[in-house]
């Protein structure tokens, strides 16, 4: 459901930001993976996102994903973590680069380790079983990104991203890949 309401938005913006001279309004896709560190765990995070840009202005829908990069000691469940949120911010751009800074309202999911409750012992390592607790709260999601704009249509970025709330605050860095109508 808040996926639907989200999307909305996202297009009600798109539509808003098309009023403007078409030359102005950018929009496009973008996916990409890097690290996290968090109040839980830290490891790898995927993402993805759309974006539309009418200078100065930059509305974003992201999805990100964390989970610990290793697991080396079979403990179940792994802990992770996802958010999916509606971000609005500012940027400034040229000919091959853009610098934005947005913030704004996510939903955020995961699952946590609780107590265990059953230890084996399969050979040099003992593996551990925990409880599963899951939580799902309201977000407060940030970003800051630097996309250099090769193409018309493709860009590459590094983005530093984070999202504050009362479950499992989390910050990390990412490399991405842009495709859309860039310039």
């Amino acid at each position: 459901m808040l996926k639907r309401y989200l999307f909305i938005i996202l297009v009600s913006f798109t539509y808003l930001f098309a009023q403007n001279s078409s030359d102005s309004v950018k929009f496009g896709f973008k996916a990409g993976i890097g690290t996290f560190t968090g109040e839980i765990d830290d490891g790898i995070t995927t993402m993805a996102g759309m974006f539309v840009v009418s200078k100065p202005h930059i509305l974003s829908i992201r999805y990100v994903y964390g989970e610990p990069l290793m697991n080396i000691m079979g403990q179940q469940p792994v802990n992770h973590h996802s958010d999916i949120g509606i971000l609005y911010g500012r940027q400034y751009s040229n000919r091959f680069l853009r610098c934005a800074g947005s913030a704004g309202l996510s939903m955020v999911s995961g699952n946590r380790r609780g107590d265990i409750i059953l230890y084996t012992d399969p050979g040099w390592f003992g593996a551990a079983h925990y409880n599963e607790t899951f939580y799902s709260t309201i977000g407060f999601p940030i970003e800051v990104e630097i996309s250099f704009i090769y193409f018309k249509y493709i860009s590459l970025g590094i983005q530093g991203f984070g999202n504050i709330n009362g479950k499992n605050t989390y910050w990390g860095a990412s490399i991405w890949l842009g495709l859309g109508i860039l310039k």
